[in-house]
């Protein structure tokens, strides 16, 4: 929902009934669910060193398995911040545009309000 356009787009979606569960899950994914090791950020810090030094495609993918690994799930965005504060090592992300360094975990308002939406929109779609 960063995009007006994706938002109207996913609540077209919703209200169409259209695979709306799989949004829920998306959008109710909590960092709770993936907990992680005491060096999961310094394996993240070494994955983004080699991702922006890599010179091939292979590399590069290689370089993201690892930070996925690293990292699964979603990504808080003070896990984002803490890889953005390296500022002269290769490891470091760039935070200075909006949004790069937003957290890509949702909330658990989502396994509410969405339901909710999927019913209301029905009912007005049913009357009409």
């Amino acid at each position: 929902f960063q995009h007006i356009g994706t938002a109207f787009l996913n609540l077209f979606r919703l209200s169409s009934g259209d695979a709306w569960s799989e949004v829920v899950m998306t959008l109710g994914m909590t960092s709770a669910a993936f907990p992680r090791q005491a060096d999961s950020l310094l394996h993240a810090r070494r994955a983004l060193a080699d991702f922006n030094g890599a010179h091939s495609q292979v590399d590069m993918e290689a370089a993201l398995v690892t930070l996925r690994r690293a990292l699964p799930g979603c990504i808080e965005a003070s896990e984002l911040q803490s890889l953005a504060e390296d500022k002269g090592s290769r490891a470091s992300l760039d935070c200075s545009k909006p949004n790069h360094c937003d957290g890509t975990c949702g909330s658990i308002i989502a396994y509410i309000f969405i339901p909710f939406f999927v019913v209301l929109t029905n009912n007005v779609v049913m009357k009409l």
